[in-house]
C-alpha cells in the first residue's frame, strides 16, 4: 500500500480514538512500529500495538464473543459507536 493510504487508516484509528466513548476511553496508549514507522514508501500494513485497561463491561464482552464464537477484539475494534 501506498504511504498516504497507510497515513489516512491511521490518522482515521486516531481520529475515533479522540472521538472516545466506551470502550475508546479505555486506550491509555498506541504504538506504531515495522516498516511505517521507520518511514517506508510502500508500506505492507501499518503495524501497531494499542495499551488499553479493562473493565467489567470489556471482560464481559470479551467472554461472550469467544463463547458465540466471534472476534474477542470487536468491542474494541468496532465499538458501538461507530459499527
Amino acid at each position: 500500500m501506498k504511504r498516504d493510504r497507510a497515513t489516512s487508516l491511521l490518522t482515521d484509528m486516531l481520529d475515533r480514538l479522540e472521538a472516545g466513548g466506551w470502550p475508546l476511553d479505555l486506550v491509555d496508549e498506541v504504538l506504531v512500529f515495522g516498516s511505517y514507522a521507520r518511514g517506508a514508501l510502500k508500506p505492507a500494513d501499518v503495524d501497531v500495538v494499542v495499551e488499553h485497561r479493562t473493565d467489567e463491561r470489556l471482560t464481559s464482552e470479551f467472554v461472550n464473543a469467544l463463547s458465540y464464537g466471534r472476534d474477542p477484539s470487536e468491542a474494541i475494534s468496532n465499538p458501538p459507536a461507530i459499527r
